[in-house]
């Protein structure tokens, strides 16, 4: 059964302040399966409230306290993982089999972005007096606007800590260094953004990952299918060259021992800047090859 959709602000599951709403179409029959609210401006202006709010409580929460929270999410997404899937195929149409692997998926994402949460380290800069102590301490910047597109409803929502809340973090705190780790297939979802960084002379530094494809659609692939690869390869421009067109810095790094430079050159430059970092494709994960993948699965692990 298609559950009710409702807006979800300040704590309360509620419908649109205007009592609009949308049908839900199911691809494979065309029928409708439910409904989804319409949010008005007044719904948003209540959800920015209650985001601004929440804001304050959560810059309050210890690290160690976002981890216990984030990982729980992530469980109680894994104990779902099937009921999501119905869900996704009713509105999508995709097989049952990816919904849930996109669930699982997820979950795995908010876990790691969990472990990410114990380690927001600041450092102490060395000091020219001996009897002074110089510590940088990273903190919240405060809420960001998060849009996602509906073919990957869960995953993309998940890895939204990309380009746009990077530029949303140094508008806020322009005195703070903001790095922006983000895949080539990430990037050209949201790469408007860096022009919204230089029309307003944010400094971000946006490290692309450029392995050709949508990696983790091409892992599904690889896993399911072997040898059935569909939609998943990537033409991608010389991001360094973009960065530049845009009047803002960039390089390109092919080999490990180039970055340092490369880093320390874009901080340096003061402007938007774009370190294009080419990888292999077949290093799908740190200790994975993606020509591995169809093996493991044969092996049932």
């Amino acid at each position: 059964m298609y559950p009710q959709v409702q807006l979800f602000i300040d704590g309360v599951w509620r419908s649109g302040s205007e009592g609009k709403s949308e049908a839900v179409l199911n691809p494979a029959t065309g029928l409708a399966v439910g409904e989804v609210p319409h949010a008005s401006r007044s719904d948003l202006d209540a959800a920015l409230a209650a985001a601004k709010a929440g804001f304050e409580v959560w810059r309050k929460t210890s690290s160690h306290d976002r981890y216990l929270l984030m990982r729980k999410a992530a469980d109680n997404i894994r104990s779902r993982a099937d009921a999501i899937a119905r869900i996704m195929t009713l509105e999508q149409g995709k097989p049952l089999a990816e919904s849930r692997g996109e669930t699982l998926l997820a979950a795995d994402l908010v876990d790691w972005f969990a472990e990410e949460a114990r380690r927001t380290y600041g450092h102490i800069v060395p000091a020219r007096a001996f009897n002074v102590i110089q510590l940088v301490k990273k903190e919240p910047v405060g809420p960001v606007a998060a849009f996602t597109p509906w073919n990957f409803p869960i995953n993309q929502a998940m890895r939204k800590v990309s380009a746009a809340p990077a530029v949303g973090a140094k508008r806020v705190r322009p005195d703070q260094r903001v790095v922006c780790f983000c895949g080539d297939g990430d990037f050209l979802m949201n790469g408007q953004e860096f022009a919204t960084a230089v029309q307003y002379d944010l400094a971000i530094v946006v490290i692309i990952i450029d392995n050709g494809m949508y990696g983790t659609i091409r892992m599904h692939q690889e896993r399911r299918y072997p040898g059935r690869i569909e939609g998943t390869e990537l033409r991608n421009p010389d991001f360094a060259a973009y960065a530049r067109a845009f009047g803002g810095h960039g390089e390109t790094v092919e080999a490990a021992d180039e970055f340092a430079a490369v880093f320390e050159r874009c901080l340096a430059s003061k402007k938007p800047s774009i370190i294009h970092i080419k990888v292999d494709p077949e290093a799908i994960t740190p200790t994975l090859r993606l020509s591995e993948l169809g093996i493991k699965l044969s092996k049932g692990n």
